[in-house]
């Protein structure tokens, strides 16, 4: 089975538990989900660029600074030069999410394969990653086709009765 090699930028504990088990979800039946997870902006910078890595997801305004390093609040210009950075030296897709509407254009040139807006939309979400790393949407089977206990019983009952 494949691995996708998965790097989280984001503080919020709970926004990237509900990104790691989405991406999950995604790949399933079709990879192993490694996932590595940074708040820290330079710690983001330094591991974006690791050559293993497949797929990036940055929450641009969910970074702390290192310490004595404070990441300004609403300023996305560090964010920006970490993003142009990343892809100097890698072609990882990068995906940013929860972007205000005043950030999107500056995360896009920076490098960013999309740059998703707020509210978060999980869906929106995993249709950007499925595309970025072209990947199909699973396919799912009728119901008519499924094989249930109900149906399974109810055609023996028939089957009975026309005996």
């Amino acid at each position: 089975m494949n691995v996708l090699n998965l790097l989280l930028g984001n503080s919020d504990r709970g926004m990237n538990n509900l990104i790691e088990a989405m991406v999950r979800d995604t790949f399933y039946d079709r990879a192993v989900v490694e996932c590595t997870r940074t708040a820290r902006l330079d710690d983001f910078a330094r591991r974006g660029r690791f050559a293993w890595l497949n797929l990036i997801i940055v929450a641009p305004d969910g970074f702390v600074g290192a310490p004595g390093q404070p990441v300004p609040r609403g300023s996305i210009e560090p964010v920006v030069r970490a993003i142009q950075d990343i892809r100097v030296q890698r072609p990882t897709p990068i995906i940013a999410y929860a972007v205000s509407p005043e950030h999107q254009l500056a995360l896009l040139e920076a490098g960013a394969e999309s740059a998703l807006g707020l509210p978060f939309d999980s869906n929106a979400l995993r249709s950007e990653v499925r595309r970025v790393l072209g990947v199909e949407e699973p396919v799912e089977v009728s119901r008519s086709n499924r094989w249930s206990l109900g149906r399974v019983l109810l055609r023996g009952m028939q089957q009975l009765r026309q005996a």
